[in-house]
């Protein structure tokens, strides 16, 4: 595997999201997938496609408990992808990053299904705990959805 079976996995991806500049996304990496910014990288000493989802901004009076929300979910995740919730150092922004074996995403994951469906519920459900008002959602946060490989 490499960089020529990574520029296929995107390519198919850029062919199902209807994007035209392949170039760009394996170059740059950044696109957004509805509201959230995401950012794809070839990690190629691994062998592996990191995505890095955005998933806003923290809003509250109490940030300490959902930093500790965001950091206690990456206790209860899928290993597949090896998931991690964070806050990035410069922005403040919460994220998600998954490390996708190449070679899974092109036996049995689909690129563009994970980041437009599957990783759905996982926007929303954040988007609802960092709700403006600063209460805190009772839904539980599931990093990655159960119906992943």
């Amino acid at each position: 595997m490499g960089l020529a079976e990574y520029r296929d996995v995107i390519e198919k991806f850029c062919d199902e999201a209807d994007v035209d500049n392949v170039s760009d996304i394996l170059h740059r990496g950044a696109l957004c997938i509805g509201q959230n910014a995401v950012l794809l990288e070839y990690l190629e000493k691994v062998d592996q496609c990191r995505v890095t989802l955005d998933l806003g901004l923290p809003q509250g009076e109490d940030l300490a408990i959902l930093y500790r929300q965001l950091l206690e979910s990456n206790f209860d995740v899928a290993p597949d992808f090896q998931p991690v919730h964070a806050v990035h150092p410069e922005s403040g922004h919460a994220i998600l990053t998954l490390q996708i074996p190449l070679a899974r995403l092109q036996a049995d994951v689909n690129l563009f299904e994970l980041m437009t469906h599957d990783l759905e519920h996982v926007t929303e459900a954040w988007s609802n705990v960092f709700r403006e008002d600063g209460m805190l959602s009772t839904v539980y946060v599931d990093s990655v959805p159960a119906n992943l490989p």
